[in-house]
């Protein structure tokens, strides 16, 4: 058994390093969407090895019964699915733009777009398959004008192929996606360029080439639909420069099917599935000649006694455990150790393990989920920096239907920086004196590490107080009082107000209504 799966893992590598090695140039148009489907199979884990086993036909390996038994690909993917945009719209993501006027359009199209929802199908579809593809569509018919504009989620397992500009802008994207016609099972291949949208249904198969499609069933030129771009935004995971990106898995997958083969050998050991747990052998005569093997006495060999089932064995024989007798605990050891090391490659894991440790306070979450935060401010930055790309085509798309009347040309917008990890309001203030120190100004401190908002941030810091003095008069009752003891009470009435309507909670208003006696005895 331990042989077969040596050979299953080493033709899994080969085909992950086929995938790896992908380029759009080289006509594989196959390997990008068998990685994607690779990538859901991880993350599904049911049946992980049968469906991977189904994809290394080619490489000529039989798979064993190996099973997904220690594989983080879920967890590390619902990390973004919980932390990337939590919550509903528009609060999840507050917008920042110059041009306020764009701000009720972005929030009636995401709610044609059910973006609520579908955000999270996004959060999950990066990470978990390396690339992320938003469409901007309307819902117009052959009989009926379109009064809808919306951005949906696309399978990154259907797409072929797709080209960029040296911008990151589609140039180019083929789509194939399987359909039932009738009784028949066809494919609907769709391909936009700078010319416009082609469309084939066939039945030529997902691979078929250009000269093998033909002449399209459908051809519409990107100005008959009101556009002057490619309404398809593509952003990567991990982007190292080539057409597509990696998942968050990647680089430790050899890891995990490796871990995943000690914890199926270990299971199989223990618990020999289906396959026989005893021995029945004999006790040597002494003088070394071969004895035939031992029979059972009677037809199937048990005995039931007060409804007890025995084992009746011939004279001479014995039962023999089939386990062997290894030092399981050991051989577990060593594969937590291997999950250790996966850590490191994909630090996202430590989010599931905190929910164990119920005293960790705040700020020690804070500190031990560094790494993972940090790989989650990348993500955002980059998932974002797409949806912004589409809303501006949605605003587009919509202005040319007559949809929405803007004012001004201009659509850019960001989104506000928001808190990444839940932490106590006392860690909070913790959180914002460190950052201060640290050199960041004070208002963007209490955005990213206290959960305000950008107006009440503002309303505390103010343009040309001493922000680090007003950091300090944040965390308690007694450092109020020495706040106003230096004589900056315009600050302190500032944070004395913005905490009385409740911005933060660290501080009770009784100590707030104590404070602000103490601070009226000092200035006095």
């Amino acid at each position: 058994m331990s042989l077969g799966l040596a050979k299953f893992t080493r033709g899994l590598s080969r085909l992950l390093s086929t995938a790896a090695g992908w380029r759009p140039d080289e006509g594989e148009q196959s390997t990008r969407r068998t990685r994607a489907e690779m990538m859901e199979a991880y993350y599904f884990n049911n049946g992980l090895y049968s469906e991977l086993g189904r994809l290394l036909t080619d490489a000529g390996v039989n798979p064993e019964s190996m099973k997904g038994m220690r594989n983080p690909t879920a967890a590390a993917v619902e990390f973004y699915a919980d932390l990337t945009w939590p919550g509903q719209l528009p609060e999840a993501l507050p917008i920042v733009t110059e041009n306020k006027a764009i701000v009720d359009p972005i929030h009636q199209i995401w709610d044609w777009s059910n973006w609520s929802q579908k955000k999270q199908v996004a959060a999950r579809e990066l990470p978990m398959t390396g690339d992320l593809f938003l469409r901007v569509n309307d819902n117009h018919t052959e009989e009926d004008k379109a009064d809808k504009v919306f951005i949906t989620v696309v399978k990154s397992k259907q797409v072929t192929s797709f080209r960029v500009d040296p911008q990151g802008i589609i140039v180019f994207i083929r789509i194939d996606i399987g359909i039932i016609d009738g009784d028949e099972t066809k494919v609907r291949t769709e391909i936009w360029d700078e010319t416009g949208q082609s469309i084939w249904v066939h039945n030529k198969g997902s691979n078929a080439t250009m000269k093998q499609l033909g002449k399209p069933n459908l051809q519409t030129p990107l100005s008959a639909m009101g556009l002057d771009f490619i309404p398809y935004v593509h952003a990567a995971f991990i982007d190292l420069g080539d057409a597509g990106g990696l998942p968050v898995i990647w680089v430790a997958i050899d890891k995990i099917n490796e871990v995943n083969r000690k914890a199926t050998r270990l299971a199989e050991m223990m618990y020999r599935y289906r396959k026989p747990l005893w021995a029945l052998t004999r006790e040597s005569t002494g003088s070394g000649q071969a004895l035939p093997p031992l029979t059972m006495g009677n037809s199937d060999g048990l005995i039931e006694v007060a409804d007890e089932t025995y084992v009746s064995l011939p004279s001479g024989g014995k039962l023999e455990f089939l386990v062997p007798k290894i030092d399981h605990k050991e051989y577990a050891a060593q594969i937590v150790a291997d999950l250790d090391e996966i850590k490191r490659d994909i630090p996202e894991m430590v989010w599931y393990e905190i929910a164990m440790e119920n005293n960790l306070s705040g700020r020690a979450l804070f500190y031990k989920m560094a790494p993972a935060r940090a790989r989650l401010l990348q993500m955002r930055g980059t998932i974002e920096a797409a949806l912004e790309q589409a809303d501006i085509m949605a605003l587009k798309l919509g202005q040319s239907l007559d949809l929405f009347t803007i004012q001004g040309d201009d659509l850019s917008h960001s989104f506000q920086s928001r808190s990444v990890l839940p932490l106590s309001d006392g860690d909070k203030l913790d959180a914002v004196e460190k950052a201060v120190k640290a050199g960041m100004s004070l208002a963007n401190a209490l955005i990213e590490y206290g959960g305000m908002n950008q107006t009440k941030a503002n309303e505390i810091a103010g343009e040309s107080e001493d922000e680090k003095t007003a950091a300090l008069a944040l965390e308690s009752e007694d450092r109020i009082v020495e706040a106003a003891a230096k004589d900056i009470q315009p600050t302190l009435d500032r944070v004395i107000r913005v905490l009385s309507e409740g911005a933060v909670g660290a501080i009770e208003s009784t100590a707030i209504d104590t404070a602000a006696a103490r601070a009226g005895e000092n200035e006095s």
